[in-house]
């Protein structure tokens, strides 16, 4: 069995010299903190700012490890982009598609800014062990479901499990790899991630076809305990040096107050023109508890919270702010694509596999350009000019879809996809190395929280406004058309799938509006994806180096993100020799 590793940063030394502020002498504070990293009970010491590699046969195991429960994730992610139609239409309720895409991202927005602190006090590997155990749980929910209500509660477990293994296998990485390797190891992660993006949809759509859409979930279940035993006996991390009774120091009044923000926007956006008028008490109320529910967030996690949910001082830093940004506007995209294209191919007559099979040139562009773009910003320590071809490719791949019709050749959905597929696996390469590149080592695990925390607010946003778009320009055409034969309105409004019993011109034209709909919401993921990329083109071209940055001294930043388990230091944007203004 393997050596334990510890990954905990504990606060050793800290040297406070006061501060004595009088009329023309003062006095620095200095601050000290070190890296204590145990493997088995030697009980070594080493400095913070000597990080201690890991082997490259245990990184090895470690990661495989982890990225394996973290492509489980994935692959049930992915699989809901050509089964969410089937899943919609077994429950009657294609008017609620956007309740069964986005719970997932809202579950993982409640539980990845908690993760970072939680899993500080008891542990990575204990919280892991709960993460299985709710995306478990929540898998065999929703595989198991009677009614829609039970399966969108398994959906935000999953979410609530799913995401924070996400966040925690990033925390370890953080933990365990130098910044300038770690380009390259999401360049690894990502191809990975690209294989099992593919057999995502491909996976959801075969065993919809073969067994039912059911299936695809209760396979899952077995898998996931045996990974987490995996983890368990293999991934040792030591619990950080923390303690309990800082659990009050964990931002739950901002983590609330964002998640409420985002149900009720998301309830009125779903409403309005649905099953109640744009200015019905419904939409109007969902619309002011939304807002005062945000406004309360900004202000609480900006003026309040001594640890907060998602540190928007940080946001003060010109990288860091571009690069979070870029990663909502990606990630709100991102999620249109991937369930937007299923549709697409569906309403044409394509079947869920097929649908699925569509999706390997995106996940051979992901493997591929991650690889490659993590290898060049390893090699060259910069990651500024690599952004910009990739973005075009991001850009160019949306701009195609736009050009898609009811005529487009079968072959051009492939290029397309695969276009897109290159310019995403480069862009979170550069998003990430960005971010990372811009704050002190032990601040690196609570920024990457607040991505994910962003990233999954970003998909939550992003899929409610395309399942708004969509069926404002459906619905509105096909009441039009099918006005006096409401059987039918409520039937192929229910059911994509119904389209296949149709025929003739009636069939073309509704087919059309389809098309129409769903030409609108690449058009939106468009302008998502162009505002990705000018955010990402506002980055400060930093150095990446494997030590700590100096500090701009922002104030009131350094407590913003203070960890509950390290000293009191900056953060900071590296100034490089050359930068780009």
């Amino acid at each position: 069995m393997m050596s334990t590793i510890d990954a905990s940063m504990s606060a050793a030394t800290q040297e406070v010299m006061e501060n004595e502020r009088s009329k023309g002498s003062s006095s620095d504070q200095t601050r000290t903190s070190t890296l204590s990293q145990t493997n088995g009970d030697d009980g070594a010491e080493e400095p913070q700012d000597a990080k201690k590699e890991v082997s490259t046969l245990r990184l090895v195991f470690i990661l495989g490890g982890l990225w394996f429960g973290m492509l489980i994730v994935v692959m049930d992610d992915t699989m809901m982009g050509t089964i969410s139609g089937p899943v919609s239409a077994s429950f009657n309720s294609l008017s609620k598609l956007s309740w069964i895409q986005t719970l997932f991202p809202i579950g993982a927005s409640i539980a990845q800014p908690l993760s970072g602190h939680l899993t500080d006090i008891y542990g990575r590997r204990k919280g892991l062990m709960v993460c299985y155990t709710l995306f478990a749980i929540g898998t065999l929910l929703c595989g198991l479901a009677p009614v829609l209500g039970v399966f969108l509660l398994g959906r935000i477990f999953q979410g609530m499990g799913g995401g924070a293994i996400v966040s925690i296998t990033a925390f370890i990485e953080t933990d365990l790899v130098p910044l300038r390797k770690r380009a390259f190891i999401e360049g690894l992660g990502n191809i990975c991630y690209g294989i099992v993006f593919a057999l995502g949809g491909v996976y959801g759509g075969e065993v919809n076809e073969a067994i039912g859409w059911r299936w695809a979930f209760l396979i899952q279940p077995p898998i996931v305990v045996m990974n987490g035993l995996l983890v368990f006996f293999v991934v040792k991390i030591r619990q950080k040096q923390t303690e309990a009774s800082l659990l009050h120091q964990i931002d739950y009044f901002g983590g609330f107050t964002l998640v409420v923000a985002i149900i009720f926007f998301q309830l009125a956006l779903n409403s309005g023109g649905n099953t109640a008028g744009w200015g019905s008490a419904l939409v109007i109320s969902s619309l002011v508890i939304s807002g005062i529910s945000f406004g309360m967030f900004i202000f609480w996690d900006f003026c309040k919270a001594s640890n907060p949910a998602i540190p928007l001082r940080a946001m003060l830093l010109r990288t860091v702010a571009a690069s979070q940004l870029s990663f909502f506007f990606a990630s709100a995209a991102n999620i249109s694509v991937l369930f937007y294209v299923p549709i697409y191919l569906q309403v044409l007559g394509y079947s869920t596999g097929a649908a699925g099979l569509r999706f390997i040139p995106m996940a051979v562009g992901i493997a591929a350009s991650s690889a490659i773009t993590g290898r060049i910003v390893e090699v060259s320590g910069r990651f500024f000019w690599i952004n910009v071809p990739v973005q075009i490719c991001y850009i160019l791949g949306v701009a195609l879809l736009c050009s898609m019709t009811q005529h487009t050749p079968p072959w051009c959905i492939f290029v397309y996809v695969g276009i897109f597929g290159i310019g995403y696996g480069g862009a979170f390469v550069t998003r990430l190395m960005g971010v990372l590149s811009s704050v002190q080592d032990e601040k690196q695990a609570i920024i990457q929280a607040a991505s994910w925390t962003i990233e999954s607010t970003g998909l939550a946003l992003g899929i409610t406004i395309a399942s708004t778009v969509f069926q404002k320009l459906s619905l509105g055409r096909l009441r039009t058309l099918l006005e006096g034969n409401p059987a039918l309105l409520n039937k192929v409004s229910a059911d994509i799938e119904s389209l296949k019993t149709l025929h003739g011109s009636q069939k073309q034209a509704i087919i059309g509006i389809y098309l129409k709909a769903v030409r609108g919401v690449f058009f939106l993921t468009l302008a998502e994806i162009l505002l990705a990329a000018m955010m990402s083109l506002l980055m400060k071209n930093n150095k990446l180096v494997d030590e700590p940055k100096e500090a701009e001294g922002i104030e009131g930043l350094e407590t913003d993100l203070k960890a509950p388990h390290v000293a009191e230091t900056h953060i900071t944007e590296e100034k490089p020799a050359h930068t780009l203004a």
